[in-house]
């Protein structure tokens, strides 16, 4: 695939000149691939200049949006996969003033479904080259003395800890590029009968001043309202809000497991009793143990851990509203 050179920096590009970085995981498989060709192609053909850059590790997403950021000639990274690489573009993005553009190529696409990207190649290329901007606010999750990070580690739309966090931490990754979603479902059967649900003991700050406690079986810190694909669990989040809703699920065990699944797949989740959603500014986690943390589906820290919202909103391109 051709990477084209960058023009020379030029102040306020129209959209459809937009100077364009895509940011690729190589390993995708063909047929991704191809629909990457595809947009890229139509990038093009809108008047974008467009250059990619392949990972091949963990990490390296974060440093090429770095690096794109602060070389100064670029108005949009765009992050080409799935969640876990959403992350890592929005991470090394974040206070630098350059727009994220999606392109979906993963699981899930939490992020796409939440802000209405198309997954048609030809329709993403048209929201990168004409969209307009919107503010997506990161969480940003902060180790304490007993567990800590190399730095703080931001996420789009979600960090749950509890029986969530043990499945992401234990899936199978090989099985989860060869099925996708499908790998998550037979992992949290399997993890099910063998999870002994230890109770997070999860501390709560309000907008309106208050501190809430509560000891759940799984808490998830969500940025948006959808979890795990097209599943509302968080009906008032708003990625452009700087708040989280906290879902708290209270009972452990195989059949609330069970329960909260089919709730989840048929939109009822919130209603269930032994539900709460709490609107938070912070939030302090602690488990028994140095249990994992997720965040966008990859474990990034064990407990405790404490999440607030990051300091400076990254510039989302989405949709233009239709006239």
């Amino acid at each position: 695939m051709r990477v084209l050179p960058f023009a020379p920096a030029n102040p306020a590009p129209a959209p459809a000149q937009r100077r364009v970085m895509i940011i690729a995981n190589p390993a995708a498989g063909s047929l991704k691939q191809r629909r990457l060709n595809r947009t890229l192609l139509g990038l093009e053909k809108l008047g974008c200049t467009v250059g990619l850059r392949e990972t091949a590790k963990p990490g390296d997403a974060t440093l090429m949006a770095r690096e794109a950021a602060l070389a100064g000639n670029v108005d949009v990274v765009v992050a080409a996969g799935g969640d876990g690489t959403i992350n890592e573009v929005a991470n090394g993005l974040a206070g630098s003033g350059v727009a994220l553009g999606v392109i979906p190529l993963g699981t899930a696409n939490v992020l796409a479904i939440e802000a209405g990207i198309p997954r048609d190649p030809g329709k993403a290329a048209q929201v990168i080259a004409t969209g307009v901007l919107r503010k997506l606010y990161l969480g940003e999750v902060r180790a304490s003395a007993e567990t800590p990070l190399a730095g703080p580690r931001r996420f789009v739309m979600m960090a749950g800890a509890g029986f969530d966090a043990h499945v992401v931490d234990t899936v199978d990754l090989a099985l989860k590029r060869k099925t996708g979603k499908l790998a998550y479902v037979w992992c949290t059967v399997q993890r099910a009968f063998s999870y002994d649900f230890p109770l997070c003991a999860v501390d709560i700050d309000t907008p309106d001043g208050r501190t809430i406690h509560a000891d759940v079986a799984t808490a998830v810190v969500c940025n948006g309202k959808y979890y795990g694909g097209p599943f509302i669990a968080a009906p008032l989040a708003d990625i452009s809000h700087p708040t989280f809703q906290v879902i708290l699920l209270k009972s452990p065990g195989l059949r609330h497991v069970a329960r909260y699944a089919l709730a989840l797949a048929m939109g009822r989740l919130p209603r269930l009793p032994d539900v709460e959603i709490i609107e938070a500014t912070r939030v302090r986690i602690a488990l028994q143990g140095a249990q994992p943390l997720q965040a966008d589906g990859d474990t990034v820290a064990h407990m405790p851990v404490d999440i607030v919202m990051a300091a400076e909103p990254v510039s989302l391109i989405v949709p233009a509203p239709a006239a």
